[in-house]
């Protein structure tokens, strides 16, 4: 019998209704580390926008997202997504 799940993964992406409180809640009382700072990111032709639309199709508009030590957080879609978790 095979098994044909994976056994590891480099990252988790979740909403969150507040990214500021996220991140807080997450390096304070989790431990992790910020890698990146809670940023802007737009539909727009640059590496990180084109990769977006792939992952979500055309008409994503924007989100906010904050990378920490494995954990990636996004929220505020405009215009919104019908997603509560974004990736795994």
């Amino acid at each position: 019998m095979s098994n044909v799940y994976p056994r590891n993964f480099s990252h988790i992406g979740i909403s969150v209704p507040d990214l500021e409180q996220a991140v807080k809640f997450y390096t304070e009382v989790m431990g992790w580390y910020l890698i990146m700072e809670p940023t802007e990111i737009e539909e727009d032709e640059s590496a990180i926008g084109e990769m977006c639309t792939d992952v979500f199709g055309a008409g994503w508009g924007s989100f906010r997202i904050a990378h920490l030590s494995t954990v990636s957080m996004a929220i505020y879609f405009d215009p919104p997504l019908a997603l509560s978790l974004i990736h795994i």
